[in-house]
């Protein structure tokens, strides 16, 4: 059985579908060099627990999935959908002969977010939006946003930078995410009883591609026989 066979039915639904699309369009459009430094890892920046596409969530998992699926030629729909690595050091969608990336339309969060903001607007942001915030959430927000800083990036809307700011400070994009992702629950049904044996717990929330394709996209055989090890072995899995 082909990997898609597997995975046909698992697609968000319409409205899921209608208000991730909102969320993503609150994210101020960017372009960039294509140089691909995003979507790769050297080995060293591996060791430092820094991953490529991640978090991705569920749901986010589930709107890529369905792309690949109806938009991408068979063969290399076939090749992403038995992508298993869970930690890879590039982006398996990434395309040096396009340059760029194959589900551009349908990117996770992390990947729309990346480069927004430079080092000026991270310290706006604190100036003008982090009054009574705790300290540590504050320096958790420069780090974090400062790890995401790339001179490649130009912002195309810069009229939404303010809300986005504010948004990003007060983590409001992760909590909309997060509650969008409360409507998901993956494994599909069939695989959910072996999987709480497996992992003692009733779902997963996010993940990387790889890691979300072994739990829902493997051939059944290889669930009962290999995911149990993958599993045991996951270090990315939430």
């Amino acid at each position: 059985m082909a990997n898609t066979d597997i995975c046909q039915d698992l697609e968000p639904s319409q409205i899921l579908r209608e208000q991730l699309n909102l969320l993503y369009s609150q994210v101020p459009a960017t372009a960039c060099d294509n140089c691909g430094h995003c979507c790769q890892l050297s080995e060293e920046e591996r060791k430092r627990g820094w991953v490529t596409m991640y978090p991705l969530y569920a749901v986010e998992y589930l709107n890529i999935l369905e792309f690949v699926r109806t938009q991408l030629p068979e063969g290399r729909r076939e090749e992403l959908l038995r992508f298993h690595e869970e930690w890879p050091l590039r982006c398996p969608f990434r395309d040096d002969s396009l340059p760029g990336c194959i589900i551009y339309p349908v990117r996770p969060l992390v990947c729309r977010t990346y480069g927004v903001l430079g080092p000026e607007e991270i310290e706006e942001a604190v100036r003008r939006f982090g009054g009574g915030m705790p300290a540590g959430w504050i320096e958790t927000f420069r780090r974090w946003e400062g790890s995401l800083v790339c001179p490649r990036v130009r912002v195309l809307e810069p009229e939404k930078l303010p809300s986005y700011m504010e948004g990003r400070i007060h983590y409001g994009y992760m909590t909309l995410l997060e509650k969008l992702n409360e409507r998901v629950w993956l494994p599909q049904e069939d695989r959910r009883e072996e999987f709480r044996r497996i992992s003692r717990r009733e779902r997963v929330i996010r993940w990387t591609w790889g890691g979300f394709n072994a739990l829902v996209c493997s051939s059944d055989g290889w669930f009962r026989e290999e995911f149990p090890r993958y599993w045991k072995a996951s270090r990315l899995v939430r």
